[in-house]
């Protein structure tokens, strides 16, 4: 669970606990004794720039990702296969002239790229599991599967227009599913606001008639439907942060450190996620919240080089803002 090419705090320990003393308690590589062989793993274990898993962190790891796996399951009927195989089943580039796809760059802002089939499907597949962990608030636990309907809920409370956006981003994407169809179809902002309502009015106004109940939510609806100006970050997300950053217990698994669910979701993007570990910026010695979910993230997906991608026959293409409302 520690990053010594990345922390400062985490390199130092390494560092010292390599350090030959076959007295010392909790030394590395107890076993090793030969001081070449150990300079050679030292050297090798201070070049580990992400997060160094293991069995207890895949465990724990995989009920973080529970409730976006949930969302991702809900988009695709039928219970056989894997996630990846059903939504490979309903891919259908948007654009089979072109074969291409637009890559999100932000809420707002995308750019567009073509390629073969299976290259698109592997870059399209993993924006749907960042918008899918973008829509996550705070697991806790292992939630009741009852309780796990994505119309309902994301991870634990309501937001249907978090699920509406994903439902339209795997359609833009160019899923085609039974699922995708019938949501599109849905009006989230009504829906959310009407639920909202029948909670909020106290019963001693009484019951409101349709008409009334119509009036209010197209009111509402309105309201919250004005054009706003973007508050879209588009800054290089921190891998490190002064102080201790987040602890080391706290670094796999539902964690209770405050912010690591809710924090970085502007971050959680393709260019974001996948860029090199050099392009980002460095605070301290401690780990940041965005550094823990990439490690996370890229442990069960893998890195993806989009400069890669583009060497091998996919072209950036134009970039484009999104200017129709996202409801």
């Amino acid at each position: 669970m520690r990053a010594p090419a990345v922390s400062k705090d985490d390199r130092e320990f390494i560092a010292s606990h390599m350090q030959w003393d076959s007295k010392l308690p909790g030394i590395l590589f107890a076993g090793v004794d030969d001081p070449l062989k150990r300079a050679g793993i030292l050297q090798r274990l201070l070049a580990v720039d992400y997060i160094i898993p293991s069995l207890y962190t895949l465990f724990r790891d995989i009920r973080y990702l529970e409730p976006a796996a949930e969302l991702m399951k809900a988009l695709v009927p039928g219970q056989s296969g894997t996630i990846r195989e059903r939504l490979y089943f309903y891919f259908l580039c948007p654009d089979p002239s072109r074969s291409s796809i637009p890559i999100q760059q932000n809420q707002r802002s995308y750019i567009t790229i073509t390629g073969d089939r299976q290259d698109l499907f592997e870059i399209a597949l993993r924006e749907l599991w960042l918008c899918s962990l973008r829509s996550i608030a705070n697991p806790v636990g292992n939630a009741p599967k009852r309780d796990m309907d994505p119309e309902i809920r994301t991870a634990k409370s309501p937001n249907y227009l978090l699920w509406f956006k994903m439902v339209k981003l795997a359609n833009r994407l160019g899923f085609t599913t039974p699922t995708i169809t019938r949501v599109l179809k849905t009006d989230p902002m009504e829906k959310m606001v009407t639920e909202k309502l029948k909670k909020m009015i106290p019963e001693q106004l009484g019951k409101f008639s349709d008409v009334q109940m119509q009036v209010l939510t197209k009111d509402i609806k309105q309201y919250l439907c004005q054009p706003e100006e973007s508050t879209q970050n588009d800054t290089t997300p921190w891998i490190t942060v002064y102080g201790s950053g987040v602890p080391l217990c706290e670094r796999c698994g539902i964690s209770s450190y405050k912010n690591l669910y809710t924090s970085d979701h502007k971050y959680l993007y393709l260019s974001k996620v996948h860029a090199p570990v050099s392009d980002y910026r460095n605070g301290g010695g401690g780990l940041s919240t965005f550094f823990v979910k990439r490690c996370r993230y890229l442990a069960f997906l893998g890195p993806v080089s989009l400069a890669e991608v583009v060497k091998s026959g996919i072209e950036i293409i134009s970039e484009a803002t999104e200017s129709d409302n996202i409801w």
